[in-house]
Order: structure tokens, then C-alpha cells, then sequence
């Protein structure tokens, strides 16, 4: 029998009926004039991992309620798969798909990969990369990812970096403002 399926205190009582891993890549692709287009590798983003399952039983709907507890609770927590790696990562959705029966509930779920492995504003400046106000960017960075790192909005980061027209287009050694 497989183990249960976790995030952060709650146990699923019974695994999810699907789970999906979902792998993406940014991609860049800008039109040259008279001359064709160039199309720039951004790097991956945060795994994605969502499913379908069912609580049934006298206490389905009450499972759901616990479910929707930890949703309300926000932030980064562990997130353990009886096959899959655990990671890292915060409950983005939790949707009731039906509505709910005496004693049966169906209901989807996303979560998204956070990367740090806590929540961005308890990182120090040498585990978010910042030094007196600046980042360093490295191979792979993007705003986005930049910006969850050292716990700021995409908006405010470009905001800090006015001379950054297109916020898909920074490269490995660029210093940003992050204060």
C-alpha cells in the first residue's frame, strides 16, 4: 500500500484519484526587422502539481473542510507524494467540483513549486543572493524568479529597475536594485 499523500500537517486519508506533474519553459521570441526572429531560452519554471480526488465516507465533507483550512493558512509548506520527491511549494487552488453528496466529496487541487523551500521574507541575504541591496543575476534567472527569491512582487522589482524594458530579457552577471 502506498503511503499517503502530505502538505504541511493534513494526511490525506486516500491518495488522489490523478496527480500531475506539470514541467514548463519560458520562452523569448522576438522579431527582427527585415530579418527573421531570435528566440531566447528563459529557463524553466516552477513545477506544477495538480489532481482530482474524493473524500467519501461519513466525515467526506468535513475532510474537505480540514482541506480547505490548510489552503486558507497561505505560504510554503512540504509537500510529500507516496512516488514523488518531496518539495517545496504553496497551495495555489483548491476547488469543490460538484456539488457535495451526504457523504462524497470531488475536488481538485494545484500546487506550485516554491523553490526556496520557505517563505521568501525569513531568508537571509546570503541564502536569497541580495548584498547591500543588489542582486546578482545567475543563469536561469528571470523577474519572476528573482523576485521570489528575495520576497518582492515582479512589479516592484522592475519598479527598482527602470532601465529594464522587457522583464524576460536579463542576462547571468546583470546587478538589479532590491531596495
Amino acid at each position: 500500500m502506498l503511503a499517503s499523500m502530505r502538505f504541511k500537517n493534513y494526511i490525506w486519508p486516500h491518495n488522489p484519484k490523478r496527480f500531475e506533474i506539470g514541467f514548463e519553459r519560458k520562452i523569448s521570441c522576438m522579431k527582427l526587422p527585415f530579418s527573421g526572429h531570435v528566440v531566447q531560452d528563459l529557463g524553466s519554471c516552477a513545477r506544477v502539481f495538480s489532481g482530482e480526488g474524493e473524500f467519501f465516507g461519513e466525515d467526506a465533507y468535513a475532510q474537505f473542510r480540514r482541506l480547505a483550512e490548510v489552503f486558507n493558512e497561505g505560504g510554503a509548506g512540504l509537500l510529500s507524494h507516496p512516488l514523488w520527491p518531496s518539495v517545496s511549494a504553496v497551495f495555489q487552488k483548491l476547488s469543490l467540483l460538484e456539488e457535495p453528496g451526504e457523504n462524497y466529496v470531488r475536488y481538485s487541487f494545484r500546487f506550485v513549486e516554491y523553490s526556496d523551500g520557505g517563505t521568501a521574507q525569513s531568508l537571509s541575504a546570503a541564502e536569497t543572493g541580495t548584498q547591500g541591496g543588489v542582486y546578482t543575476v545567475v543563469e536561469g534567472d528571470s523577474i519572476g524568479k528573482v523576485a521570489r527569491k528575495i520576497g518582492i512582487s515582479s512589479d516592484r522589482l522592475m519598479r527598482l529597475n527602470p532601465e529594464i524594458k522587457n522583464p524576460n530579457l536579463i542576462s547571468a552577471g546583470q546587478v538589479l536594485r532590491t531596495e
